[in-house]
């Protein structure tokens, strides 16, 4: 397998993981995101709700 082969399977993979991630919590329904460092919490909002994620 050549370094450019390795690379395109890489973001084949990356790009199912986030699709998997979209359906599961439509992320791209969300108007804004904050990510606090410290706590590692994730914030998403839309006009009417908020998720918060610890990761």
């Amino acid at each position: 397998m050549t370094y450019q082969d390795f690379l395109t399977n890489c973001f084949e993979e990356l790009e199912k993981l986030q699709d998997n991630l979209n359906k599961a919590y439509d992320i791209n329904s969300y108007t804004s995101w904050e990510y606090d460092q410290p706590s590692g919490i994730i914030t998403l909002s839309k006009s009417d709700y908020q998720l918060f994620a610890v990761i």
